[in-house]
């Protein structure tokens, strides 16, 4: 004769499957959103957690909101010490833990390797990508011819034609940009130029997050538009503005070099794009506008 009980036996057990399903479901999907969230780009992930600092700080909880960027502090920190600044559009948490635990090993050379692996994959897809959305600006698009010869070069490791050409599209686009500006208006003499490219630097660094603007403007004042006295320095880089151009450095065609200033002039087209679409919206919402 069957027990009573026994009858229950098959439901209890499609429920604990049941449950057991669910979970398993939760966690694949916690897993999947853990992944996605960590692919994401270091600039959207450092806003949320520098909104969630914010609360944590409110609620007097400061040591715990120092964890938060903890890494990206030590990130900003490793990348400025060897001439590099804080690729907010291009380091995700993958690429960011890869350059932390090349940091520890301090080989030469080993970050700039790093990054021109990471732009070269793929035939320079990213580079690619980059470089097609600066034609969107008028300055740049006068200039196609010039860019995309300093893009063919690169592929094809020339890097002492890429480098001087580079740096004039970068004097250019930062002094344009500032020469638009109140900032830049009373600027005169054979320095101003530099003066212009300086003052973008710390506009840069008063508008951008601190974790990636101070590292740029570090990399302008202290390495590449550093003060260079002619015929009687050694400057500290060999990616030195007027030691190039004006013929004082002969070996400064690196990759790692070349591609610096691909990102240093992708780096000021995605502010200068941001600031105008900025001040569009601010016009639009400004009394007597004319709104679609």
């Amino acid at each position: 004769m069957t027990p009573p009980h026994s009858a229950s036996k098959p439901a209890a057990f499609s429920l604990f499957e049941w449950i057991g399903r669910g979970a398993r479901n939760f966690f694949d999907f916690a897993f999947k959103a853990m992944e996605a969230y960590d692919a994401l780009p270091l600039e959207p992930k450092y806003r949320i957690k520098k909104y969630f600092q914010m609360v944590l700080v409110q609620g007097g909880h400061r040591e715990t909101a120092d964890i938060l960027l903890r890494d990206e502090t030590e990130l900003a920190k490793v990348l400025a010490n060897r001439g590099w600044w804080v690729l907010e559009r291009d380091i995700t948490g993958p690429i960011q833990r890869d350059i932390l635990r090349l940091a520890q090993k301090d080989g030469p050379g080993e970050i700039d390797t790093y990054f021109c692996k990471l732009f070269s994959e793929n035939n320079y897809a990213l580079l690619d990508t980059k470089v097609q959305s600066w034609l969107a600006n008028n300055y740049m698009a006068e200039r196609k011819e010039i860019v995309l010869d300093c893009l063919w070069a690169h592929k094809q490791q020339r890097y002492t034609l890429t480098i001087p050409s580079l740096l004039s599209l970068f004097d250019g686009l930062t002094r344009g940009s500032v020469r638009r500006s109140k900032q830049g208006n009373n600027l005169q003499g054979k320095r101003a130029g530099s003066i212009r490219v300086k003052q973008f630097a710390d506009t840069y660094r008063r508008k951008e997050p601190s974790l990636w603007s101070s590292g740029f403007r570090r990399v302008i004042n202290e390495f590449v538009f550093e003060s260079f006295k002619f015929d009687s320095q050694v400057p500290r880089t060999s990616l030195n503005r007027h030691g190039i151009l004006h013929g004082e450095i002969a070996h400064f065609g690196t990759e790692s070099n070349s591609l610096k200033l691909f990102l240093m002039i992708d780096t000021v087209q995605n502010f200068i794009q941001a600031c105008e679409r900025d001040s569009l919206a601010r016009r639009s919402l400004a009394p007597g506008s004319k709104q679609k």
